[in-house]
């Protein structure tokens, strides 16, 4: 006698609990409990690529989340509208920053749009920001130096004073040149805070006194 269809079926060997994915079962349940500041590695990129732009804002302004954490994250973004938002967004400096880059890095020598553009002039105002924010716009023809005023000014020159690296300071001295030549309405503004000010205190500055210790514990002079 033939076995009938649904016979059949349930002759076929299911599938037992012991063959399930429990390591990747282990891991959905923990990104689904855990606090997103407390996942690591590929476990928190996996959850935060899925971040809308208010939520990726959120997570990178979050100061329960490591500093690396969002590092790690910024370096992995490969949307420049939403790196676009954190560089102009209210959330930590040097995530700002990493931004910029990462859009540098991704633009590979291709412009931002106007509109684009638009949306990064709050970083002028940032003195750690205005060097990188500049390279994008001139890549883009951009004529950032309609959009200054006495606070790009203090911003320029105090990242100029402030400067470690060689690479930015070429950056920010070329910025000042053009400004001033473009600008001459600020060239009041840009001598007054010139950074030939800061290095000409810095030069003649006094030197600190000497300072005579007294030897507690004399040794013969055997000259």
């Amino acid at each position: 006698m033939k076995a009938t269809k649904q016979e059949m079926e349930l002759r076929k060997p299911q599938n037992s609990p012991e063959k399930l994915d429990v390591a990747a079962l282990n891991a959905n349940r923990a990104m689904a409990t855990a606090p997103i500041s407390d996942l690591h590695g590929e476990m928190l990129w996996s959850v935060v690529k899925k971040l809308r732009e208010p939520e990726m804002i959120a997570f990178i302004a979050d100061s329960e989340v490591r500093r690396a954490a969002k590092i790690s994250t910024i370096a992995k973004l490969n949307d420049t509208d939403l790196l676009i938002a954190i560089a102009a967004a209210d959330v930590p400096v040097f995530a700002r920053r990493d931004a910029l880059l990462r859009i540098d890095e991704l633009c590979d020598g291709e412009p931002l749009s106007g509109r684009d553009i638009d949306r990064l002039i709050p970083c002028l105002y940032v003195k750690d920001l205005i060097a990188y924010t500049v390279v994008l716009m001139d890549m883009a023809d951009y004529d950032w130096c309609s959009r200054c005023d006495e606070r790009v000014v203090n911003a320029l020159c105090a990242a100029m004073y402030g400067c470690q690296s060689m690479h930015e300071s070429v950056l920010l001295e070329d910025a000042f040149a053009h400004l001033s030549h473009m600008r001459s309405d600020l060239n009041k503004s840009l001598r007054a805070c010139s950074p030939e000010k800061f290095l000409t205190g810095d030069t003649y500055a006094p030197l600190a006194p000497t300072v005579m210790y007294l030897d507690r514990y004399p040794v013969d002079n055997v000259a």
